[in-house]
């Protein structure tokens, strides 16, 4: 899964602020990556180890008749299992299920009795039933997912007319919320998916459709699909809406892409590059597309970046991206595009035992994105985004976690930069020691081997050894089971005398049980006045000294000058060789190296050279890197050298430049970022210029501000930057412009915006001494139709400092624990409370009535359940 918690990659909603998207940013978009859940679950409270379940019984088959209810947002249905006993007889059998409403169950073998626990069902049979014996039960269920499992979007939720649309989303483990199931990814069978919904709707499942039937009593259309090959649990999809379609075909297989009616319009430019993609992995696989067809499918508010169901991937709405944004998205959805594609033999056809191994998924989906950029532009754009997730990982220094890790607490917190990343570049130094032609070995015999199988980590690596003839559980021991990467330093010197070229290299990262001291051959390069030497080191201490004679003295020294090793190298060779390594058209990675080594000198001759690459260079990422080298040194020079830069014809770079331009207070940027502002026609570059003059004094801010405001954009990039802009402006006075806003154009703003905007009333507001106007603007949202906005109306009435919100905000505190406008209300309200000029011995009474009524509650539980268990001991037998 790529391509969640807040967005990351290049396509996501652009943020607001002058930065563009950092490297691990980037994969907060992606699939499951979630590195706020990575960081905060290191590890269970108990340490306990997870593995994979036993499998007691085989799953052939599953079939899934069922009937959602839009008004209602619930499904229903039955789910039918097919099963056999592995090893001995089973009497009892379980299957997930959360919270289901279990109206009958049956089987083919008579049952004895069933109960739902809310967390199974759990079915006990009259007699064992014997290994290899076939058994099929039949489940009658109901079930109201909140926002786990099965998701509904509509118009009474707060989206676009006409969008109504259901979607499902199974892993880790959220297809329980909706149907009876094993689920766990080490179980894998076919599935058959039934689906009766409103005529004018479609609805999309996995494998190929059978055939779908009209009933003109009911009302409802009925498709069936069937997929036909096996797959893990957490691949079972299900989407039904008023979607359009755009159709291409590769060789045999049907292609199509799936949008609501509202983002029609941007399907055809996301969904492109597709056919060309699965070209690509084929031919670097080695083995064919394995399904039967491949659909896409952007949705409204998936959680994450997309989720590759086998044969049906569901994608972000950030997949999609209008013309006049030029090329800034494009790279980002064809990573999404490429990650989501690659998981159908990576994740879908060749499966992840347990998720303590999930970098066998993600890591090869990642390293497919590289596979793919150098596939379709050049060398170059490969290095480039290796480089990315270099940083991705290198940025987490201090990490003692391994890859493979028994020890979390939720599997979520598995899908982090330990899998994507960091298992991309473990990819890649295989690879990169292996050579193109035996790693294309190695992955054609890992997927035929294991297809349709589940593997883990020793699987990988005895393909490995098998083809190669060498042991790599040195390369796995340090890089997957043990945690961290080589952090170098490097020095260099030359002696004429001898003709030698002397390199130390020292290991410097921390080294204890989780951290090893790393081994591992290092590349490098001396450029010569007639050509180039390569000479390959192997590391294998602290801190070694190597000696290299040459015919003369190097006009440049490039260590791993292909991008080999996953490591942060500190090396800084003179500034002559600087110059050599910055004009070598060849060496990408060693023009941004020099970038950034020049970037710390700060002297006229480094502005020069980087002004000249800000401006010359034929790649874009050393322009964007020469872009940031002069925002860092900061003086007048590299202001000027910046402020030339701002006709850049690359979005990518010009993004970039007004970027850094927008963080650089100088006498003049305010008027470069004003004609940027006047004369920008992509919107996206446009507000980072209307955000940066923010922290100027000048009249026309206002005007601009104001202007924006109500220019349409898509996904109203610019109405979110004068939002932005007049929150950073803290300006209360500012305020009547973003009330008269909401007061015309609510209806025809986004919900971002609109939250954006009832966030910016609370904020701004709260300088005023009187604040009826605003505290009632925003309680008009309480009843709002998505709750996302009344979720920011209400934690907007709590920045907003007005105690009379309390007792309106009171009436949200009744609902269930767990709520998320339940706990948005006890939010604000303590933030209310917090700013209220009460007593000491007041503040003391009101936490001592708190404590008593949590204690009461907890006494009423118990009676109740004392209660409750008196009465059952006390029934006729």
């Amino acid at each position: 899964m790529k391509s969640l918690t807040t967005l990351c990659f290049a396509i996501a909603t652009v943020a607001l602020t002058f930065a563009p998207l950092t490297a691990s940013e980037r994969y907060e978009w992606t699939c499951r990556y979630c590195e706020a859940a990575a960081r905060a679950a290191e590890g269970s409270a108990d340490n306990q180890r997870n593995y994979a379940r036993d499998r007691n019984i085989d799953v052939l088959h599953l079939k899934l008749d069922v009937t959602p209810n839009f008004d209602k947002r619930t499904v229903s249905g039955t789910a039918t299992i097919r099963f056999q006993p592995i090893a001995k007889p089973i009497q009892e059998i379980s299957f997930d299920a959360f919270r289901l409403h279990v109206d009958e169950v049956m089987s083919d073998n008579k049952i004895a009795s069933h109960q739902n626990t809310d967390e199974a069902i759990v079915i006990l049979f009259e007699e064992p039933i014997q290994p290899d014996t076939q058994v099929e039960v039949v489940i009658r269920y109901s079930a109201e997912p909140k926002e786990q499992g099965l998701y509904f979007r509509t118009e009474a939720q707060g989206y676009p007319k006409g969008d109504d649309h259901i979607f499902t989303q199974g892993e880790t483990h959220e297809a329980r919320h909706w149907y009876p199931c094993v689920d766990f990814p080490n179980e894998k069978f076919t599935t058959e998916m039934i689906c009766h919904v409103p005529q004018a709707m479609i609805a999309l499942s996995n494998g190929h459709l059978v055939g779908s039937e009209k009933n003109d009593e009911t009302g409802l259309t009925t498709f069936h699909w069937l997929q036909d090959k096996p797959h893990s649990n957490y691949l079972v999809a299900l989407a039904a809406g008023y979607f359009e379609k755009v159709e291409d075909k590769y060789k045999d297989i049907p292609l199509a892409f799936y949008t609501p009616p509202s983002e029609a319009d941007q399907a055809e430019a996301a969904f492109k590059s597709t056919k060309e993609m699965m070209a690509c992995f084929e031919d670097v696989n080695g083995v064919r597309f394995p399904w039967d067809r491949y659909d896409q499918l952007c949705v409204h508010d998936f959680p994450f970046g997309g989720m590759e169901n086998t044969t049906l991937t569901i994608l972000t709405m950030n997949t999609l991206f209008a013309p006049e944004s030029e090329n800034l998205h494009v790279r980002g959805n064809e990573a999404l595009v490429a990650h989501e594609l690659a998981h159908q033999w990576f994740g879908d056809l060749v499966t992840t035992k347990d998720w303590s191994h999930i970098w066998l998924n993600e890591g090869f989906a990642t390293y497919a994105e590289h596979q793919w950029a150098g596939y379709r532009h050049g060398k170059d754009a490969k290095l480039w985004s290796l480089y990315n997730d270099m940083q991705a990982v290198t940025n987490n220094k201090n990490d003692s976690t391994p890859t493979v890790y028994r020890e979390f607490d939720k599997p979520m917190s598995q899908f982090s930069f330990r899998a994507y990343p960091k298992g991309s570049w473990v990819l890649h130094m295989l690879h990169s020691q292996l050579g193109d032609k035996q790693f294309r070995q190695v992955i054609k015999t890992y997927l035929e081997r294991h297809q349709f199988g589940n593997v883990v980590t020793e699987n990988f690596n005895a393909v490995i050894e098998e083809q190669s003839g060498r042991s790599f559980d040195q390369f796995f021991d340090q890089w997957i089971y043990h945690a961290g990467f080589p952090q170098l330093d490097v020095s260099y010197s030359w002696d004429q005398k001898t003709k030698l070229a002397k390199l130390v290299v020292k290991q410097t990262q921390s080294i204890d049980k989780n951290r090893l001291l790393f081994q591992f051959p290092l590349p490098v390069r001396f450029h010569l006045e007639n050509g180039t030497e390569d000479r390959s080191i192997k590391i294998t201490q602290h801190t070694e000294t190597f000696y290299f004679p040459l015919p003369s003295k190097p006009i440049g020294v490039r260590v791993d000058p292909e991008l080999t090793v996953l490591a942060t190298i500190n090396f800084t060779p003179p500034f002559e060789l600087l110059e050599h390594q910055l004009a070598n058209g060849e060496d990408l990675m060693g023009r941004v190296f020099a970038v950034q080594a020049l970037a710390k000198r700060k002297d006229a001759k480094s502005v020069e050279l980087l002004k000249s690459a800000l401006h010359n260079d034929a790649f874009f990422g050393v322009r964007i890197e020469s872009s940031k080298a002069l925002r860092s040194i900061g003086n007048d020079d590299a202001y000027a050298a910046l402020a030339a830069g701002r006709h850049q014809t690359d979005a990518r770079v010009r993004k970039q430049v007004i970027s850094d331009l927008a963080t650089f207070f100088h006498v003049d940027a305010m008027d470069e970022l004003k004609a940027s502002l006047a004369t920008e026609k992509n919107p996206e570059i446009a507000a980072i210029a209307l955000e940066g003059i923010v922290g100027y004094e000048d009249p026309d801010i206002d005007t601009a501000i104001a202007q924006r405001l109500v220019t349409p954009s898509y996904k109203d990039r610019l109405a979110n930057a004068a939002i932005s802009a007049l929150k950073n402006r803290e300006d209360a006075e500012s305020i009547s412009l973003l009330i008269d806003y909401l007061k015309t154009d609510a209806d025809n703003i986004s919900r971002r915006s609109l939250t954006q905007a009832l966030d910016t009333v609370g904020h701004l507001g709260a300088y005023k001494d009187e604040r009826d106007e605003e505290r009632k603007l925003l309680s008009s949202y309480l009843n709002h139709r998505s709750r996302r906005v009344q979720q920011a109306a209400i934690a907007a009435l709590g920045n907003l400092g007005d105690p009379k919100a309390i007792a309106t905000l009171s009436k949200f505190t009744g609902l269930q624990d767990g709520d998320s406008l339940k706990q948005a209300a006890t939010t604000a309200i303590s933030n209310l409370r917090s700013k209220e000029p009460v007593s000491t011995n007041v503040q003391q009474l009101r936490n001592e009535v708190t404590k008593l009524q949590r204690a009461n509650d907890r006494l009423e539980e118990k009676l109740n359940d004392l209660g409750k268990r008196f009465d059952a001991l006390n029934q006729p037998n």
